[in-house]
């Protein structure tokens, strides 16, 4: 007599993401969905969530709506769904030079972090990961490490540092798995239409006078497609509880660069002049960044180069908006 033995069935993966909607999330969302491995993908949304970025992926995904703000649905939905992975790309904090304004931001991203790290302590994550941001550092001329003097000089700066130390704290009291990525200038496709590189598009479009950030300020841009796969790589290699790695090119550029390499993708050239613009302290920070770290313990770095990423990012603007 034969007896068939039943087939183990795979175990399927989990994932839990915050900020799903934004330029970050998103992209991870789409790279999730379209990886082939069995998964099952979670994300967060309020219901006045904008889902442009996601609308073609949403009958794919499970999508809860709850404010991250209330720490009983927070555990509820965390127990519920018992995710492997969970990633937190929320953006609560803007760059404003109101006091009223920032000081909501500050305690809405404190309370926040405080409620994932409580839900967190309940469950049994391979791998939590957070986008926090370069913004934590101080300004410098010096190449930026992961031991670089932390001190903020802007507002978000400020926020993106305190739910740094909660992470921290977190990991290192209750054992945790967090994973802070110090994230860079991210860009490419899908990004917002404040930020420079799209600004200067729509500027080769109107033909606006663009004013452009001195010269000696210069930024690291790293390609979105990058920035998710060390992302995940910050998921799936086996890292201290809280370890902290730079995402970023690991090259950098100033604004009349940028304009520059742009200008040879558009038709009608950008007009821009040279001055200090705009009188922001985020936009007046240097990065000059050293990524060895990442290289190392994640055996990533960036593929793209920034006039590669440019072009794909001129090529979904001209179809989206031109």
């Amino acid at each position: 007599m034969f007896f068939l033995t039943p087939c183990k069935k795979k175990e399927v993966v989990k994932y839990f993401i915050t900020g799903g909607n934004g330029f970050i999330g998103s992209y991870l969302l789409h790279k999730l969905v379209n990886d082939k491995h069995a998964a099952e993908i979670h994300i967060t949304l309020r219901k006045n969530s904008n889902t442009w970025r996601i609308a073609s992926i949403l009958d794919k995904i499970n999508v809860h709506y709850i404010d991250l703000q209330d720490f009983d649905a927070v555990k509820r939905l965390l127990l519920t769904i018992q995710p492997n992975y969970l990633f937190n790309c929320a953006e609560v904090s803007k760059h404003t030079a109101s006091f009223e304004k920032q000081s909501t931001f500050f305690l809405q991203s404190s309370q926040i972090a405080l409620n994932l790290m409580e839900a967190c302590k309940l469950i049994n994550l391979t791998a939590f990961v957070h986008t926090c941001s370069s913004l934590i550092y101080e300004n410098t001329t010096t190449s930026i490490t992961e031991q670089s003097v932390i001190n903020p000089i802007c507002n978000k700066g400020l926020v993106k540092l305190t739910q740094r130390n909660i992470y921290k704290y977190y990991a290192r009291q209750f054992d945790i798995p967090v994973r802070l990525a110090r994230v860079f200038r991210a860009y490419g496709p899908m990004e917002s239409r404040e930020r420079l590189i799209l600004t200067l598009f729509d500027a080769s479009k109107n033909q606006n006078i663009i004013k452009l950030a001195a010269k000696d300020v210069v930024r690291d841009y790293i390609f979105i497609n990058d920035l998710i796969n060390g992302l995940l790589k910050m998921a799936y290699s086996p890292l201290p509880h809280g370890e902290e790695i730079n995402l970023a090119s690991g090259k950098s550029y100033n604004s009349f660069t940028i304009a520059t390499i742009i200008n040879n993708l558009v038709v009608q050239k950008i007009n821009f002049s040279e001055e200090i613009y705009p009188a922001v302290a985020a936009d007046r920070i240097n990065c000059k960044v050293n990524i060895n770290k990442a290289k190392k313990l994640l055996n990533w770095q960036p593929m793209i180069p920034v006039e590669e990423g440019l072009a794909q990012t001129y090529k979904w603007w001209k179809n989206y908006y031109g």
